[in-house]
């Protein structure tokens, strides 16, 4: 069966055509800068090298029959979909892939202000999806789903009780689908079960996070409440001292003031000045620009802050593996993070490393205790298999 996967964000549509349960990606791209007269489009069909051209999109429903456009031009019709599987970022009170139903749809637009620049997009792009492939079943899968099994350790903030009660404030964390597919990747190449392994995931892209996973279990992850805590972002600014927004408060700042101001001009594009993408800031401060060598300092320092933070809760710790945009493309930054951690069973082999763009491999040191992975990301692959799993409840996806 063909499944349609889509994964919508605030200026971006993603989309990837599979056929299950034989995992083969048949036409996959990706659309940039939606709502511009240049919108970006990539393309790839068939493993084929992908191409990119400019087309104007007006809104994400647009960029979706664009994505039909797309389909069609490959050979497929609306009717060749079986299912359509959809990311959301924020799933609330489910803690599983589901059915998408009038009821999910409400608790995604009650997320709303937990994942501002997620799920209203999300849900933009399952109802326009549902009146495009109806007739068939649509899947919601929760980046929040995977680390539903946290313990109260982590997921409890030291506050208050009645918050954690009325208001179900607690830590959620996001970009489940890429974490868990780190997992399962990395237990295949080891030879190992998932259940027994122990490891550290990073997600590092235009939003970025870490996990620990002990047992083959989330136990820990860098994004909280929303999607704004934890690592240093593209515009996000990650962790921050609460009183700072206390302060901004008590001087006049209105939310929105600081909802734009954390969202959206704060991480790598507030400290250098110059831009949000981390290969422009990284070229700005090798050609001597301060402010953006102090945004790459400071985004590796808390990575490895990180790093550092989860290797001592995992006596176990089998391997590091990595993927997303920042992760896949640029060796300096996998560098940067590793280096000088002989001491604690990780060596990065510069070698591997550098020759590591953009495709799996394996880059720690013959020596390394703990192997060092890099990984495409295939959060799409790992929504088109819990699609398949909830449309065929018994039937098992070849992983």
């Amino acid at each position: 069966m063909k499944i349609l996967v889509l994964n919508a964000r605030i200026k971006s549509l993603e989309f990837d055509l599979r056929e299950m349960p034989d995992e083969v990606s048949l036409v996959a791209g990706k659309i940039n800068k939606i709502g511009s007269d240049h919108s970006v489009f990539t393309v790839g069909r068939d493993g084929a090298k992908p191409e990119s051209f400019l087309k104007k999109t007006v809104s994400h429903e647009d960029a979706l029959e664009a994505v039909g456009g797309v389909l069609a031009d490959a050979g497929f019709k609306v009717s060749d979909v079986a299912a359509v599987g959809h990311r959301v970022v924020h799933g609330g009170v489910f803690t599983d892939s589901v059915i998408i139903s009038d009821a999910v749809k409400t608790e995604v637009y009650r997320d709303f202000d937990i994942a501002p620049l997620h799920n209203p997009y999300n849900l933009r792009i399952i109802e326009a999806a549902q009146k495009i492939y109806d007739g068939v079943p649509h899947v919601a899968v929760f980046d929040t789903a995977f680390h539903s099994t946290l313990p109260e350790t982590a997921y409890r903030y030291p506050l208050p009780e009645r918050l954690y009660h009325e208001y179900k404030i607690r830590r959620y964390g996001f970009h489940g689908p890429s974490h868990k597919y780190l997992v399962e990747r990395t237990a295949a190449l080891l030879g190992r079960a998932g259940s027994g392994l122990d490891m550290i995931t990073f997600y590092l892209g235009e939003g970025s996070s870490a996990a620990a996973i002990k047992g083959g279990k989330s136990v820990d992850t860098s994004m909280g409440f929303t999607p704004l805590e934890g690592l240093m972002m593209s515009t996000r600014s990650g962790d921050v001292s609460a009183g700072i927004i206390i302060f901004l408060l008590k001087n006049g700042w209105t939310i929105k003031e600081l909802e734009r101001t954390l969202n959206y001009e704060s991480g790598l594009l507030g400290v250098s000045g110059e831009s949000e993408n981390f290969r422009e800031v990284m070229e700005h401060a090798l050609a001597g620009d301060a402010k953006s060598r102090l945004a790459v300092d400071m985004y590796v320092y808390r990575a490895r802050k990180y790093l550092g933070a989860y290797w001592l809760g995992l006596p176990g710790l089998a391997a590091v593996s990595l993927t997303g945009d920042v992760a896949e493309e640029i060796p300096y930054v996998r560098q940067r993070i590793f280096e000088n951690l002989e001491s604690f069973g990780i060596e990065i082999s510069k070698e591997k490393n550098d020759a590591c763009v953009s495709r799996e491999a394996e880059i720690s040191s013959d020596k390394s205790r703990v192997k060092i992975f890099v990984m495409p990301r295939s959060g799409d692959l790992l929504i088109a298999r819990e699609t398949y799993a909830v449309v065929n409840p018994r039937r098992t996806v070849i992983k």
